[in-house]
C-alpha cells in the first residue's frame, strides 16, 4: 500500500507545471473507473494473499463545492457503485479464488489543486467468488480512508474532463461475524485451526483509475501562475 501512495504522489508532482488555468467552480458529473485490490490483513496459516482485478467497472456521481474563489480548494463528494476485489489462495495447492465485494460507497473528501483526502463508507450490496458462490449474506458495512486525486486534463466554460487515481484502505473487516462467517474456510481451512481469530478478518486495500466529467454550475474564474 505504501508503494501505491508514493506512486500517486509522484504523478501529482509531475503534473505540477506553470500555466494558465481556471479556478474550478461548483460542479457535478459522472465518473467511471476500474480497480484492483488485495487483502491488506494477515491470513491464517494455510492461506496466502494475492492481487485481483475487479470484474466490473465502478461508476458514480461526483459533486464539487469550492471553499473560495481564489484557490482550487474545496469539498468533493463521491456517490458510487464500487467493487473491492482481492485474491486468496490455498497455501498448499496454490489454487486461487478471486473475491468481489460490491457496495454503495459514500466518499466525502477534501480537494486541493488535484489532491484529495477523505473517508469512505461502503454499504454492502452483493458479493461473490469467481467460482460462482454467492456470499452476499456474509459481508459487512466497511469504513476506510482514501487518498489520491482528480487531475483535470481538459476544461472550458462548460465543464472539465478529469483523470482520477485513488488508493483506499479499509479499517474494518469484510465479514460481519468472522471467523464463524468465513467464505474461504471450505477452500483453505486454517492449518492448524487455532490460528484463526477475529483479528484476521480480511480488509480491502485497492487502487482505482478512471475518468470523470464535471459540468460547471457557474462560470469559472481565470488566474495566471507567476513565473
Amino acid at each position: 500500500m505504501k508503494k501505491i501512495i508514493i506512486t500517486i504522489l509522484g504523478i501529482f508532482c509531475l503534473t505540477s507545471v506553470n500555466y494558465s488555468q481556471d479556478f474550478f467552480p461548483m460542479g457535478v458529473g459522472p465518473s467511471l473507473s476500474y480497480s484492483l485490490g488485495v487483502n491488506a490483513n494477515d491470513v491464517p496459516k494455510g492461506r496466502k494473499n494475492g492481487l485481483a482485478f475487479s470484474n466490473i467497472p465502478d461508476f458514480g456521481l461526483n459533486y464539487y463545492l469550492p471553499f473560495t474563489e481564489t484557490a482550487n480548494l474545496g469539498l468533493s463528494l463521491d456517490l458510487s457503485y464500487t467493487t473491492q476485489p482481492y485474491q486468496m489462495k490455498n497455501y498448499f495447492t496454490n489454487n486461487p479464488y478471486n473475491f468481489y465485494f460490491h457496495s454503495f460507497e459514500i466518499n466525502p473528501n477534501f480537494y486541493f489543486s488535484g489532491f484529495t483526502f477523505g473517508f469512505n463508507m461502503n454499504i454492502p450490496l452483493s458479493a461473490e467468488i469467481d467460482n460462482g458462490e454467492d456470499i452476499s449474506d456474509l459481508i459487512n458495512t466497511t469504513y476506510g480512508v482514501k487518498i489520491g486525486g482528480i487531475i483535470p486534463i481538459y476544461w472550458n466554460e462548460t465543464g472539465r474532463i478529469n483523470f482520477i487515481i485513488k488508493g483506499q484502505y479499509n479499517f474494518s473487516g469484510i465479514y460481519s461475524d468472522y471467523p464463524s462467517k468465513d467464505a474461504m474456510s471450505k477452500y483453505a481451512p486454517p492449518n492448524p485451526a487455532n490460528t484463526q481469530n477475529s483479528s484476521l478478518n480480511p480488509r480491502n486495500a485497492s487502487v482505482s483509475f478512471g475518468f470523470s466529467y464535471i459540468f460547471n454550475l457557474s462560470k469559472p474564474k481565470q488566474y495566471q501562475f507567476e513565473e
